[in-house]
């Protein structure tokens, strides 16, 4: 009986969900930003035995497709412009680290939106995958145009990281 019940409870739920789904298409379903980021490693230093927590700069490039009027799916670029250590028994090197993470994100008002999803620094000395969280506000700007302004957590392997984000984007 359970298990009827619970069934039956999923199908109503993903009939309303997919009736309730506007059909109609997205306008403008591009949204593309070029950006500086301000990265803080807390586990970072400059040199292997150096003080912990390093400001790391970097430029930022994403690209999203709205599918639906409060989602979108992208893809978000990170390259940081600076060389630090994480000090620890085998110290890790990070020298220029680009990170790519694939991302959902979702508007919870027309300026507000959260991000999250996983991805993958790519670094000379070691890669690995991270996961990304954060939120977006997109402060309007002449039309199509937007100001983003962003705040972000990456889980990386062995460390974490916050950055902030601001540049240019357009929807098209």
């Amino acid at each position: 009986m359970n298990k009827r019940l619970l069934s039956l409870g999923l199908v109503s739920s993903l009939t309303s969900v997919t009736w309730a789904h506007d059909p109609s298409p997205v306008e403008r379903p591009n949204v593309v930003s070029v950006g500086f980021a301000y990265g803080y490693v807390p586990a970072a230093a400059e040199h292997a035995n150096g003080a912990h927590g390093q400001f790391v700069p970097g430029i930022a490039v994403d690209y999203f497709r709205r599918v639906l009027p409060r989602l979108e799916l992208g893809v978000m670029g990170h390259l940081e412009l600076a060389r630090y250590v994480i000090p620890r028994k085998d110290a890790l090197e990070r020298d220029r680290a680009l990170l790519v993470a694939f991302v959902g994100s979702y508007s919870i008002t027309d300026r507000w939106a959260v991000v999250m999803g996983p991805g993958y620094e790519i670094e000379r000395h070691k890669s690995f995958p991270i996961f990304r969280l954060g939120a977006e506000y997109r402060l309007p700007w002449q039309g199509e145009r937007f100001i983003p302004l962003g705040l972000f957590y990456d889980l990386k392997e062995g460390y974490n990281a916050w950055s902030v984000s601001t540049g240019l984007g357009v929807e098209f």
